[in-house]
This record gives structure tokens, C-alpha cells and sequence, in this order.
């Protein structure tokens, strides 16, 4: 039977209502609870704000915890900054500090997370920037598997449809749904209200992950790496865009390298890597440093901190067992916030009472890197001779490793 034009008509605008109150929906409650710090209002729940469970839009979250506060000191880098770092331990004094570490973040990501933070935040005092070892030279960049370019980081996207989507996005309502169950079942979030990954990030001890997971993947690495080693332009421009922006706006900028497991960094000379000590990613960190900062001298000065080494906090004895935890160490490349405020400590000149933590990292420059490789290079030698019981704890699983793991 053929619907009349009139039924047809009165059909169509039921369905459009059903449809717009559905949306009205969906914008109420996620303004409401603002589940992934985008879509604020005037009559959002901040009470909310710590049963927020942000980790699956990650990307997106860390940019909407970038302009939601009024913050002094932002923290950036992978998900070694994300642990290690405690934007609430009580040396931060009157500092708002925010923590916008990122799981898998390469610099191309948090070249965007800088740019972003500094415009959002015009007070901005001091940026934090963690780089890795190896990201220079390795083209792997997760952003688009990670929500990079579905979140306010990608300038490339129309701000109109995606600010649209977070207010009546199903995404963002199931975000809402999920900080709900959470707070009504008491579950711990794993980020806490200044981004700092603080929960459910450590499920097994580190001799378990260095023999299944950190040493592994060294070995496929270094494979890789002897095949071809270059710098990455689109990342020593990403480094490079992050730096320039912290001196066009008179952000205070300290670059630091995180710091490996020795049992994971013996990797790579023990393996015949080109570049074992990774001297190519220090010198071009230096050198971009000294070129941005020429064009800005009235700028403050960009300090370059190294705490990959093989310094005796990182030499840190693997428990023999598998049930007992480090108490600095999680794997060989994340540490716990113990290591991370003794790194912050060492960059701001917070008191150590211990003599080996006071000792902890070395400022860099282009002078003293020559210097620093042979201390470094000299340290993995020790480090042979000196701790028999993780070296052959290391050699057992290379000599497990299955060649057939890197397919």
C-alpha cells in the first residue's frame, strides 16, 4: 500500500525528532561529564574528572586536558614521560603542572602537543620535552592506529566537525557511559585528573617483560637498524618545530633523554648496532638546539638533560625471580615515578639526599659529546665485568631469542 504525501511527511518528521532528541541526548550527558576533557559547559559535574576514562582517545584527551586548566609546566614525551613523570608530587610548589605524555607518541606527535599547549596556554612557563633514543632515526610513527588525527592535534581536520562530534559523537557518549560504570563500580582510572598514567600500567614483574617483550625487541631493532640508519626529516623537522615554537614564545624548554635498563641498552652493542651509543640522535638534538637558539637570543636557554647511560640507578640488580618488583624499574625502557622525580629533581636542582641520585644524569652540549660517549661506552664495559648475574641473565635470552620472531 503507498503511503499519502501527508503520511510521509508526518513519518520523516517523527523520524528527524526521534533523531534530534537522540542528539539533544547525547550532548546533554556528554557536556555533563565532559568524558574526555573536549566537551565542557557550564553545568559539567567536575566531579566527574577523576573517574574519567580517557585512555581508549587518548590523543584526544591530552589535548582537552592541555586547554582545560590554567597550567604552568606541561610534560611531554611517550609513555615513558606518561609513568615516570608525577605532575602532583609536592616539589611543584604553586606550579599547575599537567602531565600530556602520550602511549607511542613519537616527536611528530608531540611536536603537535607542544604547538597545541602553547597556544591554548599563554602563561605557559615551562615545557618539559622527553625524546627518545632511536625515534630520529626510525620512521614508525603510531598517530594514525592512535587517534592522533580524530583528535584537536591534527590541523589538518575541519574543527567544526570534529568539536560537533565530541558534543554528539556515540564515541564520546560511550566515554560517558564508561566514566558512569566507573564511578559507580569505584574503579581507579589509569590517568589521573592531570594526565599522569598512575594505574593499571604494571601487570607482571620486570624480569618477565626484559625476557619476553624488552630484550626481543632490542634484537629485532638493531636488526633493522643494520639494515638501514638514517634520520627521519619528518621528524628532526617535527623536533625542530617543537623547539621553535618554545622560543617564539618564551618557553622555558628542557629536552631530556629517558633513561633504558642497562640490561636492555647491552643490547645494542652486544648486537653490533651502527651506532651502539647512539651518538647520530645526541649530535642532531644539539644541533638543532643550537641552531633554533641562535635565531632567538633573547630567549630562554634550551638545556639538554641525558639520563641514558649506564649510571648505577640504571644498572638496577633484576630481581632473580618472577615474582619480585624493581623499585625503579618496571621493563627496560619505562621506570617507576622513583626514577622520575629523581630526573626531575636533577633538571629543576630539587634536594637528593642520596649521593648516587645526586649524581644522576648530565647536562649535554656539543662540547662535552665526545666526552659522554666514551663515559657512556666505559660504563657498558663495567657494567660487563661488574653485574655477572644480569649479564648472563641477558645472554640467556638472546640465546632463547627465535630468529622466526621478527616475522
Amino acid at each position: 500500500m503507498k503511503l499519502s504525501s501527508k503520511s510521509f511527511r508526518t513519518h520523516a518528521i517523527g523520524l528527524a525528532g526521534t533523531f534530534a532528541v537522540i542528539l539533544l541526548l547525547f550532548t546533554l550527558v556528554n557536556t555533563w561529564i565532559n568524558p574526555i576533557w573536549v566537551t565542557p559547559a557550564p553545568w559539567t559535574n567536575n566531579d566527574f574528572a577523576k573517574d574519567r576514562q580517557i585512555y581508549r582517545n587518548l590523543r584526544t584527551a591530552k589535548a582537552g586536558l592541555a586547554r582545560s586548566g590554567d597550567w604552568d609546566v606541561a610534560l611531554l614525551g611517550s609513555s615513558r614521560v606518561a609513568i615516570g613523570l608525577d605532575p602532583s608530587i609536592p616539589q611543584w610548589g604553586e606550579n599547575q603542572v599537567v602531565n600530556l605524555g602520550m602511549s607511542g607518541a613519537s616527536i611528530n606527535e608531540n611536536a603537535a602537543m607542544a604547538e597545541y599547549v602553547i597556544e591554548h596556554q599563554p602563561d605557559l612557563k615551562s615545557l618539559i620535552l622527553g625524546v627518545d633514543l632511536t625515534d630520529l632515526t626510525s620512521e614508525t610513527d603510531l598517530a594514525r592506529n592512535a587517534g592522533f588525527y580524530d583528535s584537536p592535534l591534527n590541523k589538518l581536520g575541519d574543527p567544526f566537525e570534529r568539536e560537533l562530534r565530541y558534543y554528539v559523537g556515540f564515541s564520546t557518549a560511550e566515554a560517558s557511559y564508561k566514566t558512569m560504570q566507573a564511578r559507580r563500580n569505584g574503579f581507579i582510572p589509569p590517568y589521573t585528573t592531570k594526565g599522569h598514567w598512575a594505574h593499571h600500567r604494571v601487570t607482571e614483574t620486570m624480569r618477565n617483560v626484559l625476557q619476553r617483550d624488552s630484550v626481543p625487541f632490542a634484537i629485532r631493532y638493531v636488526r633493522k637498524r643494520q639494515i638501514e640508519l638514517a634520520l627521519s626529516d619528518t621528524k628532526v623537522a617535527s623536533l625542530r618545530r617543537a623547539i621553535r615554537a618554545c622560543l617564539e614564545n618564551d618557553v622555558e624548554l628542557v629536552i631530556f633523554i629517558p633513561p633504558n635498563h642497562a640490561v636492555y641498552l647491552s643490547v645494542f652493542p652486544l648486537c653490533s648496532d651502527p651506532d651502539p651509543f647512539f651518538r647520530l640522535d645526541r649530535q642532531t638534538i644539539l644541533e638543532l638546539v643550537e641552531t633554533e637558539q641562535a635565531k632567538f637570543p633573547d630567549a630562554p636557554k634550551v638545556v639538554v638533560w641525558d639520563f641514558n647511560d649506564f649510571h648505577p640507578l640504571n644498572c638496577e640488580k633484576v630481581p632473580t625471580d618472577s615474582e619480585t618488583r624493581a623499585k625503579f624499574w618496571i621493563d627496560g625502557t619505562h621506570s617507576f615515578e622513583a626514577l622520575g622525580n629523581v630526573i626531575l629533581s636533577r633538571i629543576y636542582g630539587w634536594d637528593l639526599q642520596d649521593p648516587l641520585e645526586a649524581s644522576y644524569g648530565e647536562i649535554l652540549d656539543l662540547e662535552t659529546l665526545s666526552a659522554r660517549e666514551a663515559r657512556i661506552k666505559e660504563g657498558y664495559e663495567n657494567y660487563r665485568n661488574e653485574h655477572p648475574d644480569d649479564w648472563n641473565f641477558l645472554l640467556s635470552v638472546m640465546k632463547e631469542f627465535d630468529p622466526k620472531d621478527e616475522d
